[in-house]
Parts: structure tokens; sequence; C-alpha cells
């Protein structure tokens, strides 16, 4: 997970820090604004793959306006900054590497392959469980089902849509680590597994073509890289963003293929086991 990656730092990249424990945090602006987001985008969410256990929520205008506030009333929840749990996070170093640098700076130049690619190295947070809270604002009991409402949201939003910097590349997407005794608050881990790098590799491939490349791609062949991929965590991985980068670039997944029906079986088992 990256969150903070283009603040202003002296290094050009930049990670979020809690500003008096130096902690890599999630500030509880960006877990209100992804949740509403994801509440705006979906509406009506199912949270169950099985329809005899479909639990679904409906979310409208009033919802929203009430729960998340507008420019004249606060909402009826607040969202916490999130925290590594117990104050354990593991820093890790990636890279990117911008291949058209004069362009990007604006030096009148068009992107072209004669300039001279800088890897930047830049800090993300790996392998840490985080504790999400949220609180209603009132002890009325509107409020508090609001809360209930909100939680379950930003459940979905961190599984389905990540969050920070590069999601599309397999960044900051969250699965629940274990049940918390606490109503509101709940402990998620980013995902881990063997191969996780690879998958995240497979997908900054993919996300570099282009729609009408992608429609070319030889869906067996990507099956194949899918169920080549050493554990479950990186399949899932892969399968959301093969889902997702189709999606965003138009391009029909074909719901037929075998592709299309091994990726929906990967994102049921998760949803089964969140």
């Amino acid at each position: 997970m990256v969150v903070g990656l283009g603040g202003n730092s002296v290094l050009e990249t930049d990670l979020t820090l809690h500003r008096n424990y130096s902690l890599p945090i999630i500030p509880g602006s960006a877990l209100k604004g992804l949740t509403r987001s994801y509440a705006e985008q979906e509406r009506k969410i199912s949270r169950s793959n099985e329809p005899e256990n479909s639990k679904e929520l409906y979310i409208t205008e009033d919802d929203l306006k009430r729960i998340f506030g507008t420019l004249d009333q606060a909402g009826s929840v607040i969202f916490f900054d999130a925290m590594p749990l117990n104050g354990e996070a593991r820093l890790e170093l990636d890279v990117m590497t911008p291949h058209y640098p004069d362009y990007y700076q604006k030096k009148k130049r068009p992107p072209s392959n004669d300039q001279q690619p800088v890897p930047i190295a830049f800090l993300t947070v790996a392998k840490t469980t985080f504790t999400f809270a949220i609180a209603p604002r009132s002890s009325s009991s509107s409020d508090q089902a609001d809360a209930q409402k909100a939680r379950d949201l930003l459940e979905l939003a961190l599984a389905d849509y990540g969050i920070g910097g590069k999601t599309s590349a397999g960044y900051g997407y969250f699965r629940q680590a274990a049940k918390s005794p606490a109503a509101n608050s709940a402990p998620f881990q980013e995902e881990k597994g063997e191969g996780l790098e690879e998958a995240r590799a497979k997908a900054r491939e993919l996300a570099a073509l282009t729609p009408e490349q992608l429609k070319r791609k030889d869906r067996q062949e990507l099956l194949k890289e899918l169920g080549s991929l050493p554990s479950l965590a990186a399949k899932r991985l892969l399968a959301r963003e093969i889902e997702k980068i189709h999606r965003q670039k138009g391009v029909d997944l074909q719901r037929k293929a075998p592709l299309f029906r091994y990726i929906q079986e990967l994102l049921q088992q998760e949803n089964t086991n969140r």
C-alpha cells in the first residue's frame, strides 16, 4: 500500500505518516472519500454471491447526505485515521521508472523512446495489519445504524476498490484479518502470499496496453498466467485487476469464456470467505 505518494517531499515521493508517532497511516478523510465514492457508484450493493445468504445494502441520495454530510451539515458518521495494529508496520522499497522525463517535465518534447528513463525509488507499506475505526456522531439509534452501514461499505470498498496510489498495479487492497470485539472497529490486513509481486507485474503489463491491444490479448494465455501463480492470494489479486482493467478500458471479458468463469470463481470464493 502507498498513501500520499504525491505529497511534498525532498525525495519527490512521499508516504503519509502520523505526525507524532511516525507510523504510516491512512487518513480518515481518505477513508471517508473512498467509502462515499464506493457508495455513490455502487448504490445497491450485494455482500454475498450466494442468493440464499444475500445481504444487500441500499444507499439512497438521502443516505449519502446524512452519513457523509454536506457543506451545511456534518455527517452522522466519523471516520478516524487507520493505524497499524499494535504499532507494527513493515516498509519496503519499490521503484517506478518514468520513460519520458522530458515530456513530463514540460520541456516541450513529445514522449519518445530516445529519452533517458530515471528510476525513482519510493516507500510502500507491506504485510501490515491496520485497524480501521468509525463512530456515530451521536448516541441516537439512527446514527448508530448509519455507522454500521458505513462500516459495511468501508469493508467492501477496501476489498473492491483499494485505497492509495497504484491500485491498478495491485497495491492497496485489503481483506478482513479477524473479527474485532469492538462494534465499529475491525482489523484489516493487506493481502500477502507468494507470487504477489509477480501478479502486480502482470497487472502493470495489462494496464499499459491500449484497448485494442487488450482486445487482441490471447485469453487462453492470460488464463494460463493466472492459473500459474503460486498462491490463492496472488491469483485473486490478478483476477481483480484483470476484471477492473477490462472494465476501465471498455473491453468485454466474454462471459462464457473459461477466463471469465475462473475469475468469477476466484472472486466468489473470496467474498464467501470474507
